[in-house]
């Protein structure tokens, strides 16, 4: 009898469902159908604007006036539809309403029917366990302990082939590193082998002049036998003519001069021999070197090989010994189950049901002394399952709203607030600016930015982000068993606040200069370094530091004395070390030293990383990198102090605007080369690169000036600048190519003003084009499809290249979203086109999606964890540089995918 009473309120709870699902599904295309109007609407006028504004300033005829009828005559049919979609929108919510509440009691009814039913099944339960045999009993335990046994001996089997696979693993290690250190030694002979072939090179440049010598040698000898042979024949004809006595002295000097013509060249014939014998010698050594560098790069070819299949066996037994870890802890799981099964539960409800009462004590301190999160023994320890938020917002009090009036967000989208049922009072969002750090309390992730970071509820205070509003808790304020378990922590994602609590880290010198107390907060899979307020003890919004967990490089653990020299003694057990990736090349790694409040502390926060990133990498959750950070220099070169701007001229080559000039770095060589007259620097303050017309386009010197130079003196060619004098006080200009004039562009603001000069291949180079005055200071110039984009405080507008067009603002101020961004000066950074229809604006303290009338086309806004000091954009990838990291977006998902960390000098 009771099982078919189940049964039936089984059924009843499956119609139920099925009832309500039909009802959502009703309701959501009555959504759609409004939407659809709703667009339709929006066509409609956009026709009837254009039908007006192409009317306009013609004369009125017979034609116009039946258009305008008819325009009236459509707008009357609109607004009909408009009032018939709205009443029957109303008829269905409300009759939605009312058998939403129907169901609601009669599902009440059942559930408490059910609740009946399970206890009387649990007394039955109870009575046929107590009437259970003790053989059963018996058989079971016995049953029990064979499986045990079975366990205890498969887990001591998998242990042996650990240590197996350990000691083969280490075996390999060391043969690895010992073919290592021979490839290393098979470099360094390399090297010095390549250092010989130079100087082989310059000793057989030697023997060509040697040789040269030789061969001019070889005439002079030729001309002395000439001349010595027709000497002789002269002095016979002499002895046959006779001389007199006069002449006997001319006769000595003339054997003389032959005596000395035949050692000069006798020594001219030794010295050409032993020339002859050292270009043999060499040649044999030439010979003896090329054969030994091709043995030795045949057999660097070889160790190479035998390393990458070693290397690939190393990583086969590491994969093995994972999955032989895995099963073990499968089995050591299988055990503790089978072994303690009802105390593992019992533990478990204890662990939470203590959790639950210290969050609670946790959120009447917070309401008491104001997020006052104080000593740092104290309350530096935060929950470790997944940070369950407060019941009230983190920082109600700290924080204020934004002093221009807000756009109001009701809760649920489209409810309709008319109707015969009472309505639950539902959530008034607005956007609100959080003064330390705050935590959604729907996700209890971090609410990361400088301003508008969230959105709270005017009524119940309820903080979320803007992305959480639709998932939020419809009834306000929320219920307390809501507040408690969030529904949007994703343990398997990371989403939501992990671990939190007060650590110290070294100052800017290092840790001879002493420690800086600062908050950590680990959220997302990220760590949060946020500095705390000296007089009020207390973090600041401004994030100093983000380390993420995803980063290939990222490792936690304890140090050593010899790590931290410098620290004391005592505090040594209490620092730990945070390492990610930096720099490629030269391979440098990322570090930051914590020391926590006590040895316990160190383990608990090393604990808490480890398991955390086990986690990510047992979720294999992917590491969307998009760029790699590679170190052009660093301060021990003398020769550049300061890097201005910069721009890329090929794959491994950069064009450098510094504070001693221009510079040509070429990454593969490691080489800097200056461009221009070596006894002029001047600061280059922007540079940019005009492939079509072969031409650098920079601003130097303490006026600013713009000039251009030809493209050849970056290949080591001689030329001057030309300088444009009517530049004078440039703060920002830029180069493009409009397809209309097919000419390259250059655009110079100087303040208010905007000249526009045309790049032609002549001696001057430049033809000026107009003028074109801004209402503000001009922050950002670019040129995008023929049209110029110009970004000035709190604005951003289009301008023509070549017409007279009116400009056309990317920022509508009657968009009731978008007017906080008149009311305050904000600094105008960047705009990119992300599609034909939108466009993105940068602001120095966030990001907002338009569409091509200047309207909000995104609810979401992209938020900067720190203080920018510059942007890029490199598609689709936004660069934000703060001072001590590079934040990368993708501005196509609205998505922060990577931290570059940048090196502390």
């Amino acid at each position: 009898m009771k099982k078919k009473v189940l049964n039936v309120l089984y059924l009843c709870i499956l119609q139920l469902q099925n009832h309500l699902e039909e009802f959502k599904s009703e309701s959501s295309k009555e959504k759609k159908l409004r939407e659809r109007a709703e667009q339709y609407t929006r066509e409609l006028e956009q026709e009837i604007e254009g039908i007006k504004r192409k009317n306009l300033g013609r004369a009125s005829n017979p034609a116009n006036i039946e258009l305008t009828q008819e325009v009236s005559r459509l707008k009357s049919q609109l607004e009909k539809t408009k009032v018939e979609k709205e009443e029957k929108v109303s008829r269905v919510t409300s009759k939605y309403q009312s058998e939403i509440s129907d169901l609601k009691f009669s599902l009440s009814e059942h559930e408490h029917k059910d609740k009946e039913l399970r206890k009387e099944i649990l007394t039955l339960k109870d009575k046929l366990k107590n009437n259970v045999s003790e053989d059963e009993v018996a058989s079971r335990i016995q049953r029990l302990k064979l499986q045990l046994e079975h366990s205890e001996r498969q887990h001591a089997l998998i242990g042996d082939e650990n240590e197996r696979l350990k000691d083969e693993i280490s075996s390999q290690e060391n043969a690895l590193r010992a073919i290592n250190k021979e490839k290393m030694q098979l470099e360094q002979e390399m090297r010095d082998i390549y250092d010989k072939r130079e100087s082989v090179a310059q000793w057989e440049a030697q023997i060509s002049e040697i040789i040269k010598w030789v061969s001019d040698e070889k005439d002079a000898r030729g001309y002395l036998q000439a001349l010595a042979t027709k000497m002789t024949e002269e002095l016979e004809n002499l002895k046959v003519m006779g001389v007199s006595d006069d002449s006997n002295r001319q006769r000595w000097r003339n054997r003389r001069s032959q005596r000395l013509d035949k050692m000069e060249l006798l020594t001219l014939q030794s010295s050409l021999q032993s020339e002859i014998q050292a270009k043999q010698q060499i040649a044999d050594e030439l010979s003896k070197l090329k054969s030994s560098v091709v043995s030795f790069e045949k057999k660097n070819h070889e160790q190479d090989t035998i390393i990458e299949k070693l290397s690939k066996e190393v990583e086969e037994l590491r994969k093995e010994k994972e999955t032989l870890l895995e099963k073990q802890d499968i089995a050591d799981w299988e055990r503790s189950r089978e072994q303690t099964l009802m105390s593992f539960i019992k533990g478990q409800f204890s662990l939470l049901n203590d959790s639950d009462n210290e969050s609670a004590v946790e959120d009447d301190s917070m309401s008491e002394d104001g997020l006052s999160h104080g000593d740092s023994r104290t309350n530096s320890r935060s929950d470790l399952h997944m940070g369950a938020p407060p019941d009230t917002p983190d920082v109600t009090h700290q924080s204020s709203p934004i002093i221009q009036p807000e756009h109001v967000y009701d809760q649920p989208w489209g409810a309709s607030k008319t109707g015969s049922m009472p309505q639950p009072k539902t959530h008034k969002f607005v956007m609100k600016n959080f003064y330390t750090p705050s935590k959604c309390n729907l996700c209890t992730s971090l609410m990361v930015g400088i301003q508008r970071q969230g959105t709270t509820c005017s009524e119940c205070a309820y903080c979320c982000h803007v992305h959480c509003m639709d998932k939020a808790p419809s009834v306000c304020p929320v219920p307390a068993e809501q507040n408690k378990r969030p529904v949007g922590i994703d343990i398997n994602r990371g989403i939501g606040t992990a671990y939190e609590g007060y650590v110290r880290v070294p100052r800017l010198g290092g840790i001879k200069k002493g420690w800086i107390r600062q908050f950590v907060v680990v959220c997302d899979f990220k760590l949060f370094l946020y500095d705390t307020l000296p007089d009020k003890n207390q973090p600041t919004n401004v994030v100093q530091q983000v380390l993420d967990m995803r980063d290939e490089e990222f490792s936690v653990s304890a140090v050593l004395p010899s790590d931290v020299i410098h620290a004391n003694k005592k505090d040594i057990p209490c620092i730990l070390r945070v390492t990610t990736s930096e720099m490629n090349p030269p391979g440098s790694k990322y570090q930051v030293l914590m020391l926590a409040e006590s040895e316990q502390e160190r383990h608990r926060w090393v604990g808490a990383l480890n398991e955390l990133h086990k986690l990510l990498r047992k979720n294999k959750l992917p590491y969307k990198s998009a760029f790699q950070a590679q170190e052009v220099y660093d301060n021990s070169l003398s020769l550049v102090k300061s890097t201005n701007s910069c721009t890329i001229l090929e794959q491994n080559k950069l064009l450098m605007g510094t504070d001693e000039g221009l510079f040509v770095a070429q990454l593969n060589k490691d080489v800097l080369i200056r461009i221009g007259d070596k006894n002029e620097k001047k600061p280059v303050y922007q540079v940019e690169l005009v492939h079509d017309e072969q031409l650098v386009v920079y601003t130097s010197g303490r006026q600013h000036h713009v000039k251009i130079i030809h493209q050849s003196v970056l290949d080591g060619h001689e030329g001057d600048p030309v300088k444009i004098p009517d530049t004078k006080g440039c703060s920002v200009f830029c180069v493009g190519f409009i397809r209309q004039t097919q000419n390259s562009c250059l655009c110079v603001a100087i303040k208010r003003t905007i000249q526009v000069y045309d790049l032609i291949l002549t001696r001057q180079r430049y033809r000026k084009v107009k003028d074109i005055q801004v209402p503000g200071h001009v922050q950002f110039l670019e040129i995008i499809n023929d049209r110029l984009c110009v970004g000035y405080p709190s604005c951003f507008a289009i301008y023509s290249v070549q017409g007279d067009a009116a400009p056309m603002a990317l920022l509508n101020t009657e968009d009731p979203s978008l007017q906080f961004l008149v009311q305050i000066q904000l600094d105008a950074l960047l705009a990119v086109q992300v599609s034909e229809s939108e466009y993105f604006l940068v602001f120095n303290v966030l990001g907002v999606y338009v569409d091509n009338s200047g309207k909000r086309s995104r609810t979401q806004e992209m938020m900067w964890p720190a203080p920018p000091l510059a942007f890029a954009y490199y598609e689709p990838y936004l660069l934000c540089y703060s001072e001590n990291a590079v934040f990368v977006y993708n501005i196509q998902t609205t998505e922060w995918i990577q931290t570059l960390n940048l090196k502390k000098v």
